[in-house]
């Protein structure tokens, strides 16, 4: 794993620092909901069935519409 500078690597994937910060709060607060939806499925088989793939497909679509990628 490579070591990066404070804003090296967000400048490696064509974003501010600012944008990287929201973008990486954002998919904190996808994966929260998510992991959540993910308990309760566990729990509870019947609900929430595809909460898992649907947060992976999320996080993935974003990642591939933004910085370098867009």
């Amino acid at each position: 794993m490579r070591n990066y500078t404070f804003f090296e690597h967000p400048d490696s994937v064509c974003l501010t620092y600012s944008e990287h910060f929201n973008l990486s709060i954002y998919f904190s607060k996808i994966l929260l909901i998510g992991s959540i939806k993910s308990i309760i499925h566990g729990l509870i088989p019947f609900l929430y069935l595809t909460s898992t793939s649907d947060t992976v497909n999320k996080i993935f679509n974003i990642l591939n519409q933004i910085g370098c990628r867009n």
